[in-house]
């Protein structure tokens, strides 16, 4: 119960998070990737995120890691992963949602990841992550299934674990699986249903 809580307020952290970024405008946008943009291509490397992040974070340069999962989950529409400036919103919102979920030592997204990261190592393993989404499934066990579900969607890192920056994409992800799982119940309820009248039917039409 506590842990779906935690992934409400997170959605709804992610949520705020989406609607802060798009009030930067897009003039505001245009300057800034402009400013970023050094090497006048029209994308931003590596080296020019990591200059956004810094800045975004208070003079504090981010992981490797970070950065790579910034330009995962914003780089889609070019074919090197760099940002194009359309994407750059996408980067802001992705960055500031992380920001919001760990920026303080009693932040729902830091008590739910240090509760499941019990040998600190900083990352969810796949027994971790499992525990976490039994939690989240209500303590009922979670199949394997669905932990590479979660993964394949959630470790864009691909070290086969969640990072404290995978972790709202990871929750994300296991809301998405729940809806499948309900979809698929409904589907095959109402076919069920479907089934059994077409056999009250024919039984009907034998009688006749």
């Amino acid at each position: 119960m506590a842990a779906a809580i935690v992934a409400s307020g997170l959605r709804e952290r992610n949520h705020e998070a989406q609607e802060a970024a798009e009030k930067d405008g897009r003039h505001r946008l245009a300057s800034l990737f402009e400013s970023l943009d050094e090497t006048k291509t029209g994308t931003l490397n590596r080296d020019e995120v990591t200059q956004l992040l810094t800045t975004l974070n208070s003079g504090e340069t981010p992981s490797f890691d970070e950065v790579t999962f910034v330009m995962r989950m914003a780089g889609n529409a070019s074919a090197n992963g760099e940002i194009a400036q359309k994407e750059l919103v996408i980067a802001i919102q992705c960055w500031r949602t992380y920001q919001s979920t760990f920026a303080s030592e009693r932040g729902m997204g830091r008590a739910l990841f240090d509760k499941y990261d019990t040998d600190r190592s900083g990352k969810l393993d796949r027994v971790q992550l499992k525990a976490m989404l039994n939690e989240l499934n209500g303590d009922a066990d979670v199949s394997e299934a669905d932990v590479d579900w979660v993964l394949s969607r959630a470790d864009l890192l691909n070290d086969g674990q969640i990072s404290k920056i995978e972790l709202n994409q990871a929750i994300a992800a296991w809301f998405q699986c729940q809806r499948q799982h309900d979809l698929e119940a409904k589907g095959a309820s109402e076919k069920s249903k479907a089934s059994t009248g077409s056999r009250r039917r024919s039984a009907v039409c034998t009688l006749l």
